[in-house]
């Protein structure tokens, strides 16, 4: 469908997703960081499809992340924009497959 772009407060869609993918991350031993509260200003996005888009790529740091390692979902902010990244501390993209 296409986005219905309205004034969204990141850090609660990353919240939520950050519960949705707890269960997960508790019983692989990785541990979800949060580290996006600072993010005061509203994004225009859908709602909807950045909560999806979150939980994709959290979804799959979990299953790169080793027992014990984390996860992080960063608030980013540059100029008048705001957004998040997702890290994790698995071992990344092979040299040979990263072009």
């Amino acid at each position: 469908r296409p986005p219905t772009r309205v004034a969204t407060a990141l850090p609660e869609v990353l919240d939520r997703v950050a519960d949705l993918a707890a269960a997960q991350a508790g019983s692989s031993g990785v541990a979800i960081v949060r580290a996006f509260a600072g993010l005061a200003a509203p994004a225009l996005c859908d709602p909807d499809q950045i909560r999806q888009v979150a939980l994709n790529l959290v979804v799959n740091a979990l299953q790169h992340a080793p027992p014990g390692g984390r996860v992080e979902i960063r608030g980013v902010t540059a100029a008048d924009r705001v957004g998040f990244e997702v890290a994790d501390d698995g071992p990344g993209i092979a040299a040979a497959d990263r072009e």
